[in-house]
């Protein structure tokens, strides 16, 4: 057979999702949230007030399943939602104190998820798988360079970033 499923990259990228997940339930106290959740929280969190919109570009899920998770966070109290006052078409969502606490209490934890995964790799393998993978996103979705800290995979602003600046 020509095709090989134990080296194929796209296998062995669900394969460490899986893993990846298993170790975050893991970790984690709360049950009920899962890795997409916290990672709107995170979201939430350095950009208090975001709207939808830019909630999905930022935690790479799509519009509506954004909503989806935006109301189950707020039927858990952790998140609010109201319209934009400058624009009654947008959402934008808050966390509450609650959300905040979680997020500050969990952080750890995911912390920890995040370095059992990468126990295997020394220090220079773990930035390099991280780089590695960051380009392959960036390939697929060049917004995605845009949230980076610096704006640029190299740690250089981008000419986008610099044009705000």
């Amino acid at each position: 057979m020509p095709y090989d499923l134990y080296t194929s990259p796209g296998h062995l990228v669900r394969r460490v999702q899986q893993i990846a997940n298993a170790l975050f339930t893991e970790e984690v106290s709360d049950r009920e949230l899962t890795p997409p959740q916290f990672a709107l929280l995170v979201a939430l969190h350095r950009s208090p007030g975001a709207d939808q919109i830019s909630l999905s570009r930022e935690v790479g899920i799509d519009r509506s399943t954004v909503a989806d998770v935006v109301g189950r966070l707020r039927a858990r109290g952790l998140v609010s939602r109201s319209r934009d006052a400058r624009d009654a078409r947008r959402n934008t969502v808050r966390l509450t104190p609650q959300g905040t606490i979680l997020v500050e209490q969990l952080a750890p934890a995911v912390l920890n998820a995040q370095e059992r995964l990468l126990v295997p790799l020394d220090g220079a393998e773990r930035a390099e798988l991280l780089r590695l993978l960051t380009k392959v996103v960036i390939a697929h979705d060049p917004r995605f360079e845009e949230l980076l800290p610096g704006g640029r995979l190299d740690g250089q602003r981008s000419t986008a970033a610099e044009a705000e600046a």
